[in-house]
């Protein structure tokens, strides 16, 4: 039996090679550790790596709702995070791909100056927060969270960012300009109503103020005597006015009650001002006179 001769083949690798090769493997666990300590440098801690701060980072980077897939930090798994709010789903098709995901936006006590920006994932982690755009919103940016899913975007060989040049990404852009617009929408929509809602307590409050000083001075109204106490029954006051006591009345909750007491007093003054020139039409000096007085009474503390 012949036998043949062994030969070595001679191999060299270029260290660059092995670089690029360990950070392709490593860097993606690492950047979590680098992160985080980064972080507690730029607080100024003298410690790093609290149990709470590693929690937060892997729900928000790893796969949490992906199925047959389980995280555990100490013995405890980790569940993705929960947002309370208005939810708007997002559903658009491109050619490189869907893009689905849901925004939310929370309440104005539940704003997170901290955690800005709306979570991108491709296959279930998390790449890289995002605000396109909305950094000019001032306070309500805060509000705005959500996460947008998007698997054909392609991602640097860290994983901690997108190629922004690619066709790819420049579509998501576009996707992702719609959405902000429906977000600036509902919010602007939302602005409109709470303005409306405290306007309408503004006068609300100030025509209650009005009736009150009115009842304690009835040779002040052009309108004659005016009944001023307690209803006993909701629906049960009879024909005549019945002020309840200067915004606190049944039904009302702490929003009712957050009334700005500029708008009141403007409003008051206007109509106390009709008021006055309707009892006394000769004399605008008297009514300015009068005019004072049922202000006064208006916003006396006195009950």
């Amino acid at each position: 039996m012949e036998v043949k001769e062994k030969k070595k083949l001679e191999v060299t690798v270029d260290k660059r090679h092995i670089v690029s090769i360990g950070e392709r493997l490593y860097a993606e666990s690492v950047e979590l550790l680098r992160e985080l300590v980064n972080n507690a440098h730029d607080a100024d801690a003298t410690e790093s790596f609290q149990v709470e701060d590693v929690e937060r980072k892997l729900i928000e980077s790893v796969p949490l709702k992906a199925p047959d897939f389980a995280v555990h930090v100490n013995g405890r798994r980790l569940y993705p995070r929960s947002l309370v709010g208005r939810r708007i789903p997002l559903l658009e098709g491109t050619k490189y791909g869907p893009v689905t995901g849901e925004i939310v936006i929370t309440p104005k006590s539940a704003a997170d100056f901290k955690d800005l920006g709306i979570e991108v994932k491709v296959k279930g982690a998390t790449v890289k927060k995002g605000l396109f755009g909305m950094e000019s919103w001032g306070k309500a940016v805060a509000r705005v969270k959500g996460e947008i899913c998007a698997d054909f975007l392609p991602v640097t060989s860290d994983r901690s960012s997108f190629i922004v040049d690619s066709g790819e990404y420049q579509e998501f852009l576009k996707i992702m300009d719609k959405v902000v617009g429906i977000v600036g929408k509902a919010l602007g929509r939302e602005a409109d109503r709470s303005e409306q809602r405290k306007a309408s307590r503004a006068v609300n409050e100030a025509l209650q103020r009005v009736h009150r000083a009115l009842a304690r001075n009835p040779e002040l109204s052009p309108f004659g005597p005016i009944e001023y106490g307690e209803p006993e029954e909701p629906g049960e006051a009879g024909g005549g006015a019945v002020i309840a006591g200067r915004g606190k009345g049944k039904g009302e909750g702490p929003a009712d009650s957050e009334v700005r007491p500029a708008q009141s007093k403007y409003i008051a003054r206007l109509v106390t001002q009709e008021i006055s020139l309707m009892k006394e039409t000769r004399s605008p000096r008297l009514a300015f006179t009068r005019q004072s007085r049922l202000l006064k009474d208006a916003f006396s503390e006195e009950e």
